[in-house]
């Protein structure tokens, strides 16, 4: 009776023993499929929220020259030989349409509260012949951080000889947080979108502004 009692023991300790193992080798596994799982998610939330931001400032911006009054935000005088003398910026129009496509951003970012990305299993298991394509989709929390911050820049671009292209640009920096599977990203996106634009023949003129 003793002998079968200790070889039931023994017995119950090697099982225990295995299960243990497995736990642990499960829990290890488990560990690295979410590491590797959060770096590709990673990845695609912050390439596809910098693609989607950039495509607000660009909608904002185009939106705000369509329906606001800023035709005439840069006037130009000529010389009596027909060049190009001065140019003069429009500081009240160019304040005016800072703030309405900051207005225009903050409110496509409210809408945009999460942001969704499909990752294949296979991806992360790299092994695309046995488990083929198996997508997931996987969401990120989007909060908007350190507001959204404009500026006017002027550019003078070489267009050939004796031609220079002067491109007046709206710059305009957002910042947001992205909450993924098992961390956090900080995603900036700055970009530049032309709001006047125009060739000029001899030499480089005077930019005022008024």
């Amino acid at each position: 009776m003793v002998y079968i009692r200790k070889k039931k023991k023994n017995i119950f300790y090697r099982i225990a023993a295995v299960i243990l193992a497995v736990l642990m080798l499960a829990v290890l596994i488990l560990r690295f499929l979410n590491s590797k799982l959060d770096v590709i998610v990673a990845d695609m939330v912050e390439e596809g929220l910098k693609n989607t931001i950039t495509k607000i400032i660009n909608e904002s911006v185009a939106q705000g020259m369509r329906e606001g009054d800023y035709r005439d935000i840069l006037s130009v005088s000529y010389s009596s030989d027909g060049k190009v003398r001065s140019m003069v910026a429009d500081s009240v129009k160019i304040n005016l349409l800072c703030a309405d496509v900051g207005a225009r951003i903050s409110e496509k970012l409210d809408e945009l509260t999460r942001f969704y990305v499909e990752v294949d299993v296979a991806d992360v298991l790299d092994d695309v012949i046995v488990l083929g394509k198996f997508p997931h989709t996987f969401c990120a929390d989007v909060v908007p951080v350190g507001g959204i911050e404009t500026d006017i820049e002027s550019e003078f671009l070489s267009a050939g000889i004796n031609q220079t292209n002067y491109r007046l640009n709206l710059k305009v920096d957002v910042g947001i947080t992205a909450v993924m599977l098992i961390s956090t990203a900080t995603i900036d996106v700055s970009t530049s979108v032309s709001i006047a634009e125009m060739l000029i023949v001899g030499d480089v003129p005077t930019v005022y502004w008024g």
